[in-house]
């Protein structure tokens, strides 16, 4: 009876092991879409040429895939991207691997296109942000179509300052704007 007791607790634990291990093997959206976005073209070192349209169907589609994840998986996505970012050596790559966040970020909330200067908070100084006289463009690089859409329009046009802020302007956004409905 106690070989047969040991026996049946072995087979118990296998079995709990394997269910551990088929749980890890589920495919993590968050790491998924990470993934993706680092090997999207380069919103910051993209020159003016035939391709403009290819890299905004690039985005928009990263964009939409953004917008699918939760307020937590979106919160994470932009963690490892940031993660990733500081982990780049030179200063270029970081300002790359910190545009897509920038432009993603735009794909995810519910911002206005155009934000009272006075109620703006800057987490980074992106360069060629539209204004006009005390209004922000807040949705730059991107702009909403006449069908509600938001589609990438804008170019990179330079960064200045301090590094960029991803989590806090995430925040931000998520507290004063929420997210795009779908």
């Amino acid at each position: 009876m106690r070989y047969r007791d040991t026996l049946l607790l072995s087979l118990v634990q296998l079995m709990c092991l394997g269910s551990f291990a088929f749980a890890d093997n589920k495919p993590d959206p968050t790491a998924e879409f990470v993934t993706r976005v680092q090997s999207a073209s380069s919103w910051t070192t993209k020159t003016r040429n035939d391709d403009d349209l290819k890299q905004a169907a690039e985005y928009d589609l990263l964009g939409a895939e953004f917008c699918n994840l939760t307020p937590e998986q979106a919160r994470q996505a932009v963690k490892m991207l940031e993660d990733s970012a500081v982990a780049k050596e030179s200063v270029i790559d970081k300002i790359e691997s910190r545009g897509r966040i920038y432009v993603l970020l735009r794909y995810y909330f519910d911002i206005p296109e155009y934000e009272s200067s006075k109620k703006v908070e800057y987490f980074g100084g992106w360069l060629g942000v539209p204004q006009k006289s005390d209004q922000v463009n807040l949705l730059w690089p991107l702009k909403r179509e006449k069908n509600g859409q938001v589609t990438l329009h804008g170019r990179f046009q330079g960064y200045m300052g301090d590094r960029y802020d991803a989590l806090g302007e995430f925040d931000f956004f998520n507290k004063k704007y929420g997210r795009r409905q779908k």
